[in-house]
This record gives structure tokens, C-alpha cells and sequence, in this order.
């Protein structure tokens, strides 16, 4: 199995917020030696509310903790989504465009782009 916590940004991130890692591990409510194991890649993961806590310790989203794999790269839905609504409401009332099936046609295109 491949690493899934990328235990140098896991250390980098501690570091820079003057942690060590028995002081990180006792806020976040988890064993010094998770922390250890993790930074030092002796252990490739762990329950995900370990990674919540160490993440909302840190005071950054789960996925900075992830390896470059795991991280999401799904493009931005809502700004999609936004720019297809836009385009929508400047239809003409009645127009053939706004039809429900068309209408189905245009969220089906938007769920393919996070597929």
C-alpha cells in the first residue's frame, strides 16, 4: 500500500506553527507516537479522525495533509456552475433552451465535470 499522509508537509506544517510533536498530538487528542509514525512514514495512514484532528489542529483542510495522489483536482463546480446558470438566465423567456429537457442536458454536462 502507498502512503497516504504526506508526513514531511505533516512535520513542515507543525513546525511552522512552533509545535512539537508531543504538544501537536495532545491538542489534537492523539498519541505522540501517531504523530512520529506519521511524520517519519512508518505508518502510510490512519483513521480519518485522526487526520481531521491533526488537520483542524493545524488549522489547515485534511487534503494539505494528503500525498500529491490523494489530494482532489476537481476544477472549481461552483464557478461552473455559476458561469452555466448565468448563461441560463439570459435565455429568452420561452425559450426552446430552457426546456426541461435541456435543461437536464446542461446539469447532466455539469455532473460530468466532476466525474
Amino acid at each position: 500500500m502507498s502512503a497516504v499522509i504526506d508526513g514531511e508537509s505533516l512535520r513542515a506544517l507543525r513546525m511552522a506553527r512552533g509545535r512539537n510533536q508531543k504538544t501537536l498530538a495532545q491538542a489534537a487528542g492523539v498519541a505522540p507516537s501517531v504523530v512520529s509514525r506519521l511524520e517519519c512514514r512508518l505508518q502510510d495512514d490512519t483513521n480519518a479522525s485522526i487526520l481531521v484532528a491533526l488537520a483542524i489542529t493545524l488549522g489547515v483542510t485534511v487534503d494539505a495533509l494528503l500525498v500529491a495522489d490523494y489530494r482532489p483536482t476537481q476544477p472549481d463546480l461552483a464557478a461552473d456552475l455559476s458561469a452555466v446558470l448565468a448563461d441560463v438566465a439570459r435565455l429568452p423567456p420561452g425559450s426552446p433552451a430552457t426546456s426541461s429537457g435541456n435543461l437536464k442536458s446542461v446539469c447532466s454536462h455539469a455532473t460530468n465535470l466532476t466525474s
